[in-house]
C-alpha cells in the first residue's frame, strides 16, 4: 500500500474550470482532471465533511479560459495506481488526519484529487495542504 507522504509543489498546476464534473464518475477517462473540495472539521470525514468547491480539466491553453488551480505549496500526498471510490476517498482523508496528529502538523480545510492516466493506467493523487502546528503559515 502506498505510504502518505510529504510533497512540495513548486508551481502552481492549473486546469480549465468545468464545475459540472461529477469527481466520482469518471468512469474510463483518459484525462487529467481535478477536483477541490472543501473538507470539514476533524473528525467529520463522512460524505458529510466532503463538499466540492470546483473542479477541471487539463487544457494547454489554459490562459484564454477560466482556471482553477492546484496551488503551490506542501502537502500531504499519496498516489494510486487506480481510480478511487468515494468510500476509498474518504478513508484515505481520514488516514491523513490521524497521520497529521501524530506528526504535529496541521490540515488545511481543502483536499484536491487529481485523476492522471499514466502508463496505460488510471491514477488518483490526493493533496491535502498542510503546515506546522505552532502557525497557520504553510510550510
Amino acid at each position: 500500500m502506498p505510504q502518505i507522504s510529504y510533497l512540495e509543489l513548486y508551481q502552481a498546476i492549473n486546469y480549465v474550470k468545468n464545475n459540472d464534473l461529477d469527481p466520482f464518475d469518471r468512469g474510463e477517462d483518459k484525462g487529467e482532471f481535478l477536483f477541490c473540495f472543501e473538507q470539514g472539521e476533524a473528525g467529520e470525514t463522512g460524505e458529510e465533511g466532503l463538499r466540492l468547491i470546483e473542479a477541471g480539466f487539463e487544457l494547454f491553453d489554459a490562459e484564454t479560459h477560466p482556471e482553477i488551480e492546484l496551488p503551490q505549496g506542501i502537502y500531504f500526498f499519496r498516489q494510486e495506481r487506480k481510480r478511487l471510490s468515494k468510500n476509498e476517498i474518504i478513508r484515505l482523508s481520514a488516514e491523513i488526519e490521524i497521520h497529521a496528529q501524530h506528526t504535529g502538523f496541521k490540515l488545511a480545510n481543502k483536499l484536491y484529487l487529481r485523476y492522471l492516466f499514466e502508463d496505460g493506467k488510471q491514477v488518483t493523487q490526493f493533496f491535502r495542504p498542510c503546515f506546522s502546528g505552532n502557525s497557520k503559515k504553510e510550510l
